[in-house]
């Protein structure tokens, strides 16, 4: 399959917002993000569990790297074009973060969802998802006063701010836990994909 390309052109005033990608082979292809802005001052692929499947393209360099310069982007005074390649040649879920930094906080944040895999499958996770779909409570969309009169131990403190909760059943939906069974190699992954789709069900009871 040769090359994809999806054209998005916004303001820095754009909200925050994810898009998702469906391919049913082993597929190449790419996203070019038009930005006016007058400043960009770095580009970068945050997420890193899926790193080698995504890389940006700098405009004047034959190379693939995750975190570049503004101006290697730059094709006018005040637009820029930066390219993030795609390639995958095995079926699964593959998300990736790309940061564009103009300077000033806050930064902005496309989320990058693709699905590699059986059309079955596809629709399994799909439902999945949407079946854990809801209006869940987080410190974006909600002012959280924490309960300070209890006892925290240490262990608890450390567990808290290493594993942090699901933010959306599109991280914790994926090929992998629907299709993959358990055995001695995945059991430590396979048992924390499981808590957390157990997290996020028990955060939708309660957000009835």
């Amino acid at each position: 399959m040769g090359a994809k390309q999806a054209k998005m052109k916004w303001s820095r005033t754009c909200p925050l917002y994810s898009f998702s990608i469906i391919v049913f082979i082993s597929v190449a292809f790419k996203l070019n993000f038009l930005i006016v802005q007058k400043t960009l001052e770095k580009v970068a692929l945050l997420y890193n569990k899926d790193r080698l499947h995504f890389s940006l393209k700098e405009n004047e360099m034959d190379k693939s790297v995750q975190i570049a310069p503004g101006e290697s982007f730059q094709v006018s005074r005040d637009r820029y074009r930066v390219e993030v390649q795609f390639t995958g040649n095995m079926f699964g879920s593959f998300n990736q973060w790309v940061v564009f930094d103009f300077g000033t906080l806050p930064v902005l944040v496309r989320k990058l969802y693709v699905e590699v895999g059986a059309l079955g499958t596809h629709e399994k996770v799909r439902s999945l998802r949407e079946k854990l779909q809801f209006d869940r409570w987080t410190t974006e969309n909600r002012e959280i006063v924490r309960y300070k009169g209890g006892m925290v131990n240490e262990l608890e403190r450390r567990l808290t701010s290493k594993y942090k909760a699901p933010a959306s059943s599109d991280s914790v939906i994926s090929q992998h836990s629907v299709t993959t069974e358990l055995n001695w190699n995945n059991y430590h992954h396979k048992m924390h994909q499981l808590l957390e789709m157990e997290e996020m069900k028990r955060h939708q009871i309660i957000s009835r």
